[in-house]
């Protein structure tokens, strides 16, 4: 009996004899993946829960406690594939989000240069004019930040402009209903 029990305890000794560097690799590639997809933007938090696994591990690893390093490796590689996965979905959320903004900002500005080539000297004319500038400017801006790989930055930048525009437009629209129309050149 004492022998099996010998044995019994051998095997668990054997079996948690060092860290269990497999499972740190596998997190470490993880991590790595959802640093790629974008997870320290889009994913900060299963990011974030992801190091503290890994700091877990370490930790544990210096006290020598390599059950415990090995449950935080895996919680490290969990945390670190739902944040690369999260920074994904999230990512295709930003980016549908920018493209409605640009596209309802390219729509305004084209219906603003529209009533403005039909009334050029209309009244508030030339705040309308600057009103587009400025969004031109912001679409400008947006896809610099954009080509940067910042969507975000480039949403932070477009927002609050298509709701000017269509206040401006509007304004002069009203302001110019029962104007006469600029004749179209022959």
């Amino acid at each position: 009996m004492r022998r099996v029990l010998f044995l019994l305890l051998a095997g668990l000794v054997a079996g948690c004899s060092g860290p269990p560097v497999r499972e740190r690799q596998q997190a470490d590639e993880a991590i790595a993946a959802a640093r790629t997809a974008g997870a320290a933007i889009y994913a900060p938090g299963d990011l974030q829960a992801a190091d503290a696994s890994i700091k877990a591990y370490d930790d544990a690893v210096a006290q020598r406690d390599f059950q415990q390093a090995l449950s935080r490796a895996l919680d490290a590689r969990d945390h670190g594939y739902q944040a690369a996965k999260a920074a994904a979905d999230r990512k295709i959320i930003v980016t549908s989000d920018r493209d409605a903004l640009v596209a309802d900002t390219k729509a305004l500005i084209t219906a603003a240069q529209a009533s403005l080539a039909a009334h050029k000297s209309g009244r508030g004319a030339n705040h309308l004019r600057q009103t587009v500038r400025a969004a031109t400017v912001a679409m400008q801006e947006a896809g610099a930040l954009s080509g940067k790989g910042d969507l975000k930055g480039a949403i932070k930048r477009l927002a609050g402009v298509p709701d000017g525009l269509r206040k401006e437009l509007a304004a002069f629209d009203a302001a110019n209903k029962n104007a006469k129309r600029t004749p179209e050149p022959r």
